[in-house]
């Protein structure tokens, strides 16, 4: 069964329950919660969790580049 990858994930898509990893350049990104193939951006929660100065936000970065999405089917 062939599935249809769609151009933007996010967390909480019912595809994003079906992605088992996410690799920028062929490097494994961990806590990813954005991707979008067609500008080759994903965006990862850093670790450990870091809060801004003013508590209001988590911080996260962002990377560009050959984006591959490998599914759980």
């Amino acid at each position: 069964m062939s599935c249809v990858i769609p151009k933007v994930i996010e967390v909480g898509d019912p595809f994003s329950h079906r992605v088992e990893e996410v690799r920028v350049n062929g490097k494994r990104i961990d806590r990813v919660f954005y991707v979008n193939l067609t500008k080759g951006i994903v965006r990862a929660f850093r670790y450990p969790i870091k809060i801004d100065k003013h508590r209001k936000r988590v911080l996260h970065y962002t990377l560009r580049g050959k984006i591959e999405v490998i599914t759980r089917d």
